[in-house]
């Protein structure tokens, strides 16, 4: 078992992926990405509001089980991803 998962290309499959990790009791632990990285970048960190949505290419959900700090634990302004891409901190 992992301690980390990534799902990706889920599509339709996203309310099946949700009510899946309802019944795991991982729902909480798990955090919705779409087109990470580019200027239209979207954090969803309570994946029940994505249920209706169809994930695109460039979209993931990231599961941990273990309590997580860094990017995807907290927000962190653009500004500061921006600085950072730009400076290569």
């Amino acid at each position: 078992m992992f301690d980390t998962v990534i799902l990706m290309k889920m599509g339709t499959e996203i309310p099946k992926v949700v009510e899946a990790l309802e019944r795991q009791g991982l729902v909480d632990r798990a955090v919705y990405v779409s087109k990470a990285t580019m200027a239209d970048e979207r954090i969803v960190r309570d994946i029940r509001t994505i249920q209706a949505e169809r994930g695109d290419c460039f979209a993931m959900i990231i599961v941990s089980r273990k309590e997580r700090s860094g990017l995807l634990a907290g927000l962190v302004p653009a500004t500061s991803r921006m600085a950072t891409r730009e400076t290569g901190v």
